[in-house]
């Protein structure tokens, strides 16, 4: 309930939302929170809060690579969202790493309008550990969200 100055009461707050992503401070912390999340949040987080930012992304890497640079690997990929994008903009092929194996689930099930799937691949990996991953297997690089507080610092760069 709204309290009397505008404030929001605790019982208005959404299952999940920024607050609980930036209090993160761990990987099993990130493992546990989009366990929880995956299934709504799409219908929720991303619905609620008008989020277009993996739009922007995408059209930016669009713009800025080509198909002919190879395979893509979208990093902290979530449900798709970028993929999704992507694949509805071109024949990219794309794979995907996250941290989450439910968010992946979310990712698994998306397809184009062929009704291919969006992803080729899909990896659990964690960003600040070793990926298993074939040195040199793709052509470009793309995240969104990914890389912000409580999550992935610069880091993780090297590894990728």
């Amino acid at each position: 309930m709204t309290g009397r100055h505008g404030v929001v009461q605790p019982e208005d707050r959404p299952p999940f939302d920024l607050a609980d992503a930036y209090a993160v401070e761990t990987p099993d912390d990130n493992r546990g929170l989009y366990a929880r999340w995956a299934t709504t949040y799409e219908s929720g987080f991303i619905a609620d809060n008008g989020y277009v930012y993996h739009l922007g992304v995408a059209g930016a890497f669009a713009e800025a690579a080509t198909v002919d640079d190879g395979p893509v690997l979208d990093v902290g990929c979530g449900t798709g969202l970028v993929g999704e994008v992507l694949r509805s903009s071109g024949p990219w092929v794309v794979d995907g790493l996250d941290l989450s194996p439910e968010m992946l689930d979310e990712a698994r099930a998306k397809s184009t309008g062929d009704g291919s799937p969006v992803y080729g691949d899909l990896h659990v990996g964690d960003l600040t550990a070793t990926l298993d991953l074939a040195t040199g297997g793709y052509g470009a690089v793309v995240s969104c969200g990914t890389f912000t507080h409580g999550h992935v610092g610069p880091g993780a760069f090297d590894e990728l």
